[in-house]
């Protein structure tokens, strides 16, 4: 009777065993199963690579980090009706657009500026002409002003980097979002050789791991009556179809002020709740599903980066021109501008 009750207690305990065993067999195949499948996944691969400072925590409204062994890709066209035109450039210890994400450390920064020539094939070094001035003045210039500080604290007349400032750094409190604005301003619009003279601007971070900011400053005239212009356009590299994407970058920009009207067919687009965020922080602005309207003053703020994401994207022939997003009178997003 013993060896009896003895077997049937050992086999009790090889079953028990048994069934732990095929339980933790179980689910280490279902991890393995659902960790494949993850990286297999191509939608999560894809993913929208945000333009300009995206996201980092040290950004500016005109400046974009710096990239290419020194080349500075992109232009700023500071347009005015007048003799003087200006430029207000910001930086700032949070993303654009997204003041709560602060830099969690102090930020300290220079500013190089110096002046370049648009020579139609590149920037170069320049001298101004500083015969080819308006009346009353001396000669051609270019002052930087820092924050509400009366006095400039650059003036560039030649060719030649200038560090500000001159001594020390600028620093941006990680306590709070905070935001140093430099206001640019050019004589006039004239040189000699019909080459533009244009301001190259250079934030450097003296804490590792943030960007360095910059960006090139061209001034141009316009009629009074023209003087107000925006533009929206989508910013992801065309080189791929649209079908390569899950989402898309759309940069608006301009002069002057006046009304941006932005209309989207909500069976191919959706607005990120980011960018939602973003128009909805402008005072005066209407955000519903398919649209956005806002007031714009480039005073204030010159540039709005948006980002877009499919809600189809299962239907790949939808995708198959960047013609399906941009046409003006078909495409998935409409733009328009008033002057009011």
């Amino acid at each position: 009777m013993r060896n009896d009750k003895d077997q049937k207690s050992n086999i009790k305990r090889l079953l028990m065993i048994t069934a732990i065993l095929l339980c933790c067999t179980a689910s280490i195949a279902a991890c393995v199963v659902s960790f494949a499948e993850f990286t297999n996944s191509k939608h999560a691969q894809r993913t929208i690579a945000v333009y300009d400072t995206g996201g980092v925590r040290f950004s500016s409204n005109h400046l974009t980090n710096l990239t290419g062994g020194g080349v500075k890709t992109d232009v700023r066209t500071i347009y005015t009706a007048g003799e003087e035109a200006i430029a207000y450039v910001t930086v700032c210890n949070y993303p654009q657009g997204a003041k709560t994400l602060l830099s969690n450390e102090d930020l300290t920064y220079t500013v190089r500026v110096r002046l370049v020539s648009d020579s139609g094939s590149g920037y170069d070094d320049a001298v101004p002409d500083n015969s080819a001035v308006l009346p009353g003045d001396d000669h051609y210039f270019v002052d930087v002003y820092y924050n509400d500080q009366a006095s400039p604290v650059a003036t560039l007349t030649t060719s030649g980097s200038v560090t500000i400032p001159s001594s020390g750094s600028y620093t941006l409190d990680h306590s709070a979002a905070q935001t140093d604005e430099f206001t640019v301003v050019f004589s006039s619009v004239k040189d000699s050789g019909g080459n533009e003279i244009c301001l190259e601007m250079v934030a450097v971070p003296s804490v590792p791991g943030y960007p360095t900011l910059a960006a090139i400053f061209k001034p141009a005239s316009r009629l009074a009556e023209a003087a107000s212009s925006w533009e929206g356009e989508f910013r992801d590299n065309h080189a791929s179809l649209p079908s390569a994407y899950d989402g898309f970058n759309y940069l608006i920009t301009g002069s002057g002020s006046g009304t941006v009207t932005l209309t989207w067919d909500t069976t191919h687009l959706a607005l990120s709740a980011v960018s939602q965020k973003t128009l909805q922080s402008i005072t005066g602005a209407t955000v519903s599903s398919g649209s956005a309207v806002f007031p714009v003053n480039s005073d204030e703020e010159n540039r709005y980066d948006l980002q877009f994401y499919k809600t189809d994207v299962s239907t790949a022939a939808d995708w198959d021109s960047w013609a399906d997003l941009e046409a003006a009178s078909t495409g998935y997003l409409q733009f328009t501008f008033s002057i009011t």
